[in-house]
């Protein structure tokens, strides 16, 4: 006696009883088939991925108080396993993150009405001195009429790059000609 297979039929599955299972999982057409497989493995993967950081935690748990030499060991061994697995047998490089060059302010408008500091400030942050003139003059005069000024309000006030409001900000904050926070 044959017992009732995991397709509802009452035979081992096989070519004719594969088509009902397909059909009652959703599985309409044929070409269907080969992607439903697919993704049938990379939710294992992922599934696998997923429980990876729980063992290293357990093995971080169990072992590294009590032997750091094995554990090293593991994590290593661990490594090369999902770089095999991925084909990524070569070491990444880091990232270097290029600056960019101070500008030479000299001789542009303006800059004989910077003392050192706004100098410095404009050299680095790569303003035109006329420019860094209007725009701290801007955000003085606003903060003026609110008793202070935000970093946000200074953003939507002055339409360059973040980071150089960022330390435009930074710069008139800390010379005290604007408010950070109301009085």
């Amino acid at each position: 006696m044959l017992k009732r297979g995991p397709w509802g039929c009452n035979h081992p599955p096989n070519p004719p009883c594969l088509h009902l299972w397909y059909w009652r999982n959703g599985i309409t057409k044929l070409r269907s088939v080969k992607h439903y497989y697919v993704l049938k493995q990379r939710r294992e993967d992922t599934r696998a991925r997923k429980n990876l950081l729980t063992d290293i935690l357990n093995h971080m748990y169990l072992y590294l108080f009590q032997d750091e030499m094995f554990f090293q060991n593991w994590l290593a061994k661990q490594a090369a396993k999902e770089g095999s697995n991925k084909g990524l047998n070569m070491a990444i490089p880091p990232l270097n993150k290029r600056t960019a060059p101070r500008l030479q302010i000299d001789g542009l408008p303006g800059y004989d009405k910077l003392n050192e500091a706004e100098k410095e400030l404009c050299s680095e942050a790569r303003l035109v001195p006329d420019a860094y003139l209007e725009f701290s003059k801007l955000l003085i005069s606003e903060c003026a009429k609110n008793g202070f000024l935000r970093l946000a309000q200074a953003r939507t006030l002055i339409k360059i790059d973040v980071n150089k409001t960022r330390k435009l900000y930074d710069f008139l904050v800390s010379n005290g000609q604007i408010n950070k926070e109301p009085p």
